[in-house]
């Protein structure tokens, strides 16, 4: 498998980082499973990393707060918002699904958006957010493994630790309309 192609044994891992989501959901259910069967089986750490977080991770050298967005199926954005707060960055809101106009309640302040930006979705945008917008390009905005085990590392170092049993992924609710 994958260990194998890297020339890594089984036995040398030291702990297990893996996705939570949002997003597909059985993508995410089965590597929660090899995951949280692989930290079981070697009794190593698991630490499950929220996505927009790995998002957010790739921009954490720069100063301006930052929003991240995957897409949430329809129109929806699944949306946080990080700061540097006490010189450190830390995320300010929760997961949350929001429509694309409802950005400009999130943001207040020149900020970077990653993430899962489409042409359409970037007009709309700087349309309704002006210069508050500072768009990463697509290049920046991918989620990177890197990115997961940079967070990862951090929080085996600080020993912020999950519980396999009881990790599950992060999927967003729609808000219940009125109709």
């Amino acid at each position: 498998g994958m260990l194998a192609q890297q020339g890594i044994e089984p036995r040398s891992l030291t702990g297990i980082a893996v996705a939570l989501g949002p997003g597909s959901f059985t993508g995410l259910r089965i590597g929660l499973s090899v995951a949280k069967g692989l930290a079981m089986a070697l009794d190593i750490p698991v630490m499950g990393i929220p996505t927009l977080d790995i998002l957010a991770e790739a921009h954490a050298h720069q100063k301006l707060p930052i929003c991240a967005i995957l897409r949430a199926g329809r129109k929806w954005l699944g949306t946080a918002l990080y700061k540097v707060r006490a010189g450190r960055w830390r995320r300010v809101t929760d997961d949350r699904l929001m429509l694309p106009e409802q950005l400009k309640t999130l943001i207040e302040r020149r900020t970077l958006i990653c993430g899962e930006i489409s042409t359409d979705l970037e007009h709309l945008l700087r349309e309704q957010l002006g210069d508050l917008a500072v768009i990463a390009p697509p290049c920046l905005s991918l989620r990177r493994a890197s990115c997961l085990a940079e967070i990862a590392l951090k929080r085996l170092e600080e020993n912020k630790l999950d519980d396999a049993a009881t990790l599950s992924p992060l999927y967003l609710q729609y808000p219940v309309t009125d109709n």
